[in-house]
């Protein structure tokens, strides 16, 4: 039998982000949350994968206004700048 599946350590687990995004689905305004020290970029990204929404954030959570997109499901990115660890999660506007 042959392993094809991915090795992750202790440390892999430990560094590891999460990326929260709520109310889900929601009419435009969002709280995004995501773990990890320093800045973090946050990016909307349509179905067709264009950068619709790029904000940078210092905290932990923040309150996005995505009013302005039009209703759909949307990939909602976060990189932790300092290590580059990225989680990504989906996000539906009504």
């Amino acid at each position: 039998m042959e392993y094809t599946g991915t090795v992750i350590g202790i440390l892999d687990y430990l560094n590891a982000t999460e990326l929260a995004v709520f109310p889900n689905p929601s009419a435009g305004q969002a709280m995004v949350r995501m773990d990890g020290q320093g800045s973090k970029l946050i990016r909307v990204i349509d179905v067709q994968g264009r950068v619709v929404v790029e904000r940078e954030m210092e905290a932990e959570s923040m309150q996005m206004d995505l009013g302005d997109l039009t209703p759909g499901m949307y990939i909602v990115e976060g990189r932790v700048l300092a290590t580059g660890q990225t989680d990504r999660t989906t996000w539906i506007k009504k």
